[in-house]
């Protein structure tokens, strides 16, 4: 009877260390994972600490690098992509008002109508008086100046200074007449852009107090939809958003 005793105590005993050790194993797996998952946790975190750009910051930086990479046969004088692709650390006024241009013919009003309460309300034009009234009934496009002004501003942290002869030129439809509240632009300058460009930011990186922003440009024949050349740049803006200088990557 004592030997079928200890028999079955140590069966019993025997099944407890091995419960014991289960539940000691599944323990310090568990742990284990636990202290991995943290590890990657905190890895995760510092890195985007080191590397986070807001949404906000993207937006202002986004918009400013799409208005400078724009390539435009009809205004060949003032191709903006071409310009920031070769590398530069100023932006020369004219190229800031055709960065204006690019940003804000993107809402502008179509197919505006001009009647002569308009004619007589414009400061600044490239008509002579016995041209204006033939103008009459000409549909253009029409930005703000509001909105020029405000673009200019929000991109180069100043304000604009410009007359019809600075921004005359800058595209087609060609700005050609202005009043107090309102840049008319006109369709007469036909043709067409053969050349295209498309700009793609690949990332953005905070260094210190400065943002560090990659893009790759490709120039293509619109009508063969081949691509002519590739640009890797880097753009560099300071604290406080404003354009630093770009460089070939």
């Amino acid at each position: 009877m004592k030997d079928k005793s200890k028999k079955g105590s140590g069966w019993i005993k025997a099944i407890i260390m091995l419960l014991v050790g289960i539940v000691v194993g599944l323990g310090a797996y568990y742990g284990y994972d636990n202290y991995l998952s943290k590890d990657s946790k905190d890895e995760k975190t510092n890195n985007e600490v080191v590397d986070d750009v807001s949404f906000e910051v993207k937006q202002k930086i986004s918009h400013f690098i799409d208005a400078a990479s724009i390539d435009d046969s009809v205004a060949s004088d003032y191709i903006t992509a071409k310009y920031f692709n070769k590398g530069t650390t100023k932006i020369s006024d004219e190229m800031k008002l055709k960065m204006v241009y690019n940003a804000t013919l993107r809402y502008a009003q179509d197919n505006h109508i001009i009647d002569k309460s308009e004619i007589d309300e414009m400061v600044d034009s490239t008509f002579n008086r016995n041209e204006s009234s033939e103008i009459v009934g000409e549909p253009v496009t029409i930005v703000r100046v509001e909105d020029f002004n405000q673009e200019y501003e929000d991109f180069f942290g100043e304000k604009p200074k410009y007359t019809i002869k600075d921004i005359k030129k800058l595209g087609c439809p060609m700005p050609l007449a202005m009043s107090k509240t309102d840049i008319y632009l006109f369709h007469r300058c036909g043709g067409t852009t053969v050349m295209s460009y498309n700009s793609i930011i690949d990332y953005y990186k905070k260094d210190g107090d400065k943002y560090l922003v990659h893009t790759t440009g490709q120039e293509f024949n619109s009508a063969t939809e081949e691509v002519t050349k590739t640009y890797k740049t880097i753009w560099t803006f300071d604290k406080d958003l404003k354009f630093v200088s770009t460089e070939k990557e």
